[in-house]
């Protein structure tokens, strides 16, 4: 015979159980190894402490997790993706990493033995991947002459500038000097933080830059996603990028001297932009029958996510 007290209690139980409690997964990149679980944010045992990379902290990650990274000064060389369930949030309670100030770098160092001499001390090598490019030097970027689409030939570069052509960065030292007199560095990863399908999402105290595409790119069907102090820049193409039908919010923030865009939105997506500095101003692309709104959304600024 069956007990009726036991659905009810069940029923009980479940009536008065409290909100669902997200995980918190630490990320170091100096004391931290991706065969930990990343639940504390010291080594506790040789199985408890944090991960070393933030790509592993994503494969652990679930729904409303947070992510705390370290900073100890030393950039993380990595390219991160957010996608679907796993890497959203709800309404209440977010989807988040928290950067501490920590570095995102796309860049790696231009192999000595790439460079190939040209007339006029022009020197050029040719990147892993073609389309966008950024070259640095002593962690900031090279200053760049910017060349024509279909031009046939070269525009003078003056010393210590850079030039993108025929799939090439071409480079002049000064007199005297050689590129390896240089520490050079070139965007090599495509997009630092790429989203796509993520709901309920908010991202703060990172700087992303040096990649060789986008710092951020909101892909498609995002929501509700906010940059909260953030830095994006020197990237090949845009410091965020919206696309879709992605909405995006940055706030306290900055996009500064990224190559072609500080923020690019396209197609049917939103971008937002509330009380941060951009060193050009955003780019509307390919928005059919959409034309930009100044200061839209600005009286939302104690929540960017608020009902209007």
């Amino acid at each position: 015979m069956r007990n009726p007290v036991l659905p009810l209690l069940f029923l009980a139980i479940s009536a008065t159980a409290g909100p669902a409690v997200a995980g918190v997964i630490y990320v170091d990149n100096r004391a931290g190894n991706d065969g930990r679980t990343g639940t504390a944010p010291v080594v506790t045992s040789s199985e408890d402490g944090p991960v070393r990379t933030i790509r592993k902290a994503l494969r652990l990650a679930d729904t409303g997790d947070t992510i705390i990274i370290a900073n100890h000064g030393e950039p993380y060389h990595e390219a991160l993706t957010l996608s679907g369930a796993r890497h959203s949030g709800l309404p209440d309670l977010p989807f988040t990493i928290i950067g501490n100030g920590a570095v995102l770098d796309g860049s790696l160092p231009v192999p000595y033995d790439a460079w190939r001499r040209g007339a006029e001390n022009v020197w050029s090598f040719k990147p892993w991947r073609k389309g966008f490019y950024q070259l640095i030097r002593d962690g900031a970027p090279v200053p760049e002459v910017k060349v024509e689409t279909g031009a046939v030939l070269l525009p003078e570069i003056p010393a210590g500038h850079w030039a993108a052509w025929r799939g090439q960065i071409w480079f002049r030292p000064h007199a005297g000097f050689v590129p390896s007199s240089y520490r050079l560095s070139f965007a090599v990863e495509q997009t630092g933080i790429s989203m796509y399908a993520v709901r309920n999402v908010r991202i703060s105290g990172l700087e992303i830059r040096y990649f060789r595409q986008d710092g951020v790119n909101a892909h498609d069907l995002c929501d509700s996603v906010l940059l909260h102090s953030v830095k994006l820049t020197g990237n090949g193409r845009s410091g965020v990028t919206t696309a879709g039908t992605s909405s995006l919010s940055i706030m306290s923030s900055e996009l500064s001297a990224n190559r072609l865009h500080s923020l690019l939105i396209t197609e049917n997506s939103i971008g937002v932009v509330l009380d941060s500095r951009l060193s050009q101003p955003p780019d509307l692309q390919n928005m059919p029958g959409q034309q930009p709104v100044p200061g839209e959304s600005l009286d939302r600024s104690a929540d960017p996510f608020a009902n209007p």
